[in-house]
């Protein structure tokens, strides 16, 4: 009867035991999933600020390649009246001789 009367408690003390271990890796499941869901949100805010830092250059370098084109196309017009002015100036020397010319 002796070890009738411990055999419930041996097999208590390993089912605890058992338990145990078993909450501790649960626990441990849940802090590495917790890590891992961590690092991911960093990971994905990561790329979020990389791929507006890119779009903030893209942005830059169009709005360079545009001001860069808008100061062409200005000078390329100040080049335009500077040769229209030019020519209306001979036309009127030419005008003018021609009625001096006549008078």
């Amino acid at each position: 009867m002796g070890c009738e009367g411990s055999y419930p408690s041996v097999w208590l003390l390993h089912k605890s035991s058992h338990n145990k271990r078993f909450n501790n890796a649960v626990k441990h499941a849940h802090s590495e999933y917790a890590i891992f869901l961590e690092n991911q949100h960093k990971q994905a805010l990561f790329e979020e600020e990389k791929k507006k830092k890119e779009q903030a250059e893209e942005a830059k370098r169009v709005e360079q390649r545009t001001s860069k084109r808008l100061h062409e196309q200005l000078a390329e017009q100040a080049q335009l009246e500077t040769v229209q002015m030019a020519e209306q100036e001979t036309a009127r020397q030419l005008i003018f001789g021609s009625l001096k010319e006549v008078v």
